[in-house]
């Protein structure tokens, strides 16, 4: 029987009223603990007091004298700190809401959605104008000719060519293209030629009989199928005469999965792999540990997956990001993650692991003990959400851990890039540690901003005894020395903003472009209450992220520097992983076309219809969407 219901509601302050209502003999009300998690901090807080804290999963108990009568209701007011641009939508509230009694027991209750106090306003799309389109495809391809003679396909394609026949079976993986690619001896040839060109590069030539794919690699054959299967749906088995002839912009065209702060069941991933498939994106990034779990079964350390991927009370890992009481979560054993790679792998797709170092390690640090220095006095009156949450780079034991993890890592991932994180890193981290001191002796090293570059370094000599490369977020090379201590085969990610694209590569490093205000599908698309995401660089609807042009005047002379652009969805939001499907789709459709085509050949009106064909498309595979 449920003892009570609590009811959020929130206002364009940033103030929570949390309502209580006593529904069936709720006693010692004063003794309870109300459990949630918030993507913003408290501030302030009236009628409760905050009994533990770990990263933003607060645990309170209401501040009351007497016992609440039947359907009496008292209201604890939570204040939160404004994000800069004072946007309050569905994910402002308290998430995964649970509650105990004086002995720690669950208690049943009852909890509403979250409510909106005040005059909010939802957005409204207009209507999408279907237009007469030559080239439905998504990506826009770059040079074509076709005339208005129509073929019918609708009685299939006789097909004898191994490799087109081998293709489509990695088709069929994403989508069933029988429909569309029935095996006919009477029916349309449909041939293959190879050719000297680039790796992605095809061409397709369509006559009355004979449709010809060429290219130099599977890879070409496989994005040809993609483009003649994409026409085949939308225009109802009809392909015009004539030739398409096509390339990528960018060889490095990525979307980034946060599966630490949620955990994505592999099934889950191979829908994202799908969906990236069809629309010509080649790179997966997969960020595998943080703060807040550790994902990747080792055999080096096989208590880390099983205490730290799953969250919940009296776990190791609290219930942050709507995680409730718990345990929720999961971890990848080896033989999933090569599943997921040689699936990948048939799609063209090469997946790039991220284990978070040194910083985003909370779960971590705090889980081994010999990762931690007894004596550091560094974290002392430290006011961030994660106290301790760094690897000491003065300890033995941080690289005899190292070195064992990105070994076992580099075997199971066979791409020559390892992201290892190195963002954020708390202004307090090794500022009063012996150790760090001892090392900063023994290298002559005169300041933290040079202790970072050694980390670097170091791991980046370990991953090269693997035949790895080292993949960073920006602030990595954001320290002075930087570009003399770090070698410049580091590939960095540019996310913060454009001008620190052109510092990477003024200190001579190739950039991945990803910045927040146009990559980060976890921003919420509009200011809409009912919208979902974070704000904090913004809102970011799918025409925006069409628009944006990467290479402007301030790159273009360094375009042999920039190695392609990248989505990212981190998970703090996701708190259902079935919210994925709207914050990628369709935004993923409309940077898969910033990756591939040319921004002179983009319009979004006409984009925008084509659009509206595909989400027909992405419908087939099981994707959800947001309206554009």
């Amino acid at each position: 029987m449920k003892k009570f219901k609590i009811s959020p509601i929130i206002d364009k302050n940033f103030n929570i009223n949390l309502v209580i209502k006593n529904i069936f003999q709720l006693k010692n009300i004063n003794e309870i603990k109300i459990c949630f998690s918030l993507i913003y901090s408290i501030k302030s807080l009236k009628n409760a007091k905050i009994v533990n804290q770990i990263g933003r999963y607060y645990e309170i108990t209401p501040l009351i004298k007497s016992d609440l009568k039947l359907n009496e209701k008292f209201i604890i007011k939570i204040n939160l700190k404004n994000n800069k641009n004072k946007f309050i939508n569905i994910s402002s509230g308290p998430e995964g809401i649970f509650c105990l009694n004086k002995f720690n027991k669950k208690i049943n209750l009852d909890v509403d959605n979250l409510k909106f106090l005040g005059n909010f306003k939802s957005k409204k799309y207009p209507k999408i104008i279907n237009k007469k389109s030559d080239m439905p495809i998504i990506p826009y391809p770059n040079n074509f000719k076709l005339i208005d003679k129509q073929i019918n396909c609708v009685h299939g394609f006789d097909i004898r060519n191994k490799k087109i026949k081998s293709t489509l079976n990695k088709v069929k993986l994403i989508i069933d293209s029988s429909k569309y690619f029935k095996i006919n001896k009477n029916g349309i040839k449909l041939t293959y030629k190879k050719i000297k060109a680039d790796k992605e590069n095809y061409k397709i030539l369509i006559n009355d009989n004979v449709i010809e794919i060429q290219s130099s690699t599977n890879t070409g054959i496989f994005y040809a199928l993609i483009s003649i299967l994409q026409i085949l749906i939308i225009n109802n088995h009809y392909l015009k005469k004539g030739y398409i002839e096509d390339y990528p912009r960018f060889s490095w065209r990525g979307m980034h999965l946060d599966c630490a702060r949620q955990y994505y069941p592999i099934k889950k991933i191979k829908s994202l792999l799908n969906l990236m498939s069809l629309y010509k994106m080649n790179r997966l990034h997969l960020h595998l540990t943080d703060n807040e779990a550790w994902r990747i079964n080792l055999k080096s350390f096989p208590n880390l997956a099983k205490d730290l991927s799953f969250r919940g009370y009296e776990k190791l890992v609290p219930p942050t990001y709507g995680s409730g009481f718990g345990p929720r979560g999961g971890f990848y054993r080896k033989k999933e993650l090569k599943d997921l790679i040689q699936y990948s792998k048939k799609l063209s797709i090469e997946i790039i692991p991220e284990i978070d170092i040194p910083s985003h390690s909370w779960a971590l640090v705090n889980h081994i003990e010999k990762l931690q220095e007894k004596e550091d006095q560094s974290w002392n009156n430290y006011k961030g959400t994660y106290k301790n949450n760094t690897l000491n780079p003065g300890i033995a034991f941080t690289w005899k851990f190292i070195k064992k993890v990105f070994k076992e890592v580099s075997e199971i991932f066979p791409h020559n890039i390892i992201h290892i994180g190195f963002d954020e890193i708390p202004k307090n981290s090794w500022t009063k540690s012996p150790a760090v001191k001892k090392i900063m002796k023994k290298n002559k090293i005169n300041n933290i901003s040079d202790v970072k570059n050694y980390f670097v370094r170091r791991v980046q000599n370990i991953l090269y005894l693997h035949n790895k490369k080292i993949g960073i977020w920006n602030e990595g090379i954001d320290n002075n020395n930087s570009e003399k201590i770090i070698n410049n085969d580091c590939l960095v990610f540019a996310w913060q903003n454009e001008q620190v694209a052109v510092k990477a590569i003024k200190k001579g490093f190739k950039v991945i472009l990803c910045p927040a205000q146009k990559c980060y599908f976890d921003m919420a698309y509009n200011s809409s209450p009912e919208d979902r995401g974070l704000v904090w660089a913004g809102t970011t609807e799918t025409k925006q992220v069409f628009e944006w042009e990467p290479i402007n005047n301030n790159l273009k002379r360094k375009i042999d520097k920039i190695y392609g652009i990248q989505g990212q969805l981190w998970s703090e939001t996701i708190t259902n992983i079935n919210f994925m499907d709207i914050m990628i789709n369709p935004r993923l459709l409309a940077l898969s076309e910033v990756a591939w085509s040319k921004s002179n050949k983009r319009n979004w009106n006409n984009f925008k219809s084509s659009l509206k064909k595909n989400m027909k498309i992405t419908k087939k595979i099981g994707w959800d969407n947001h309206k554009f």
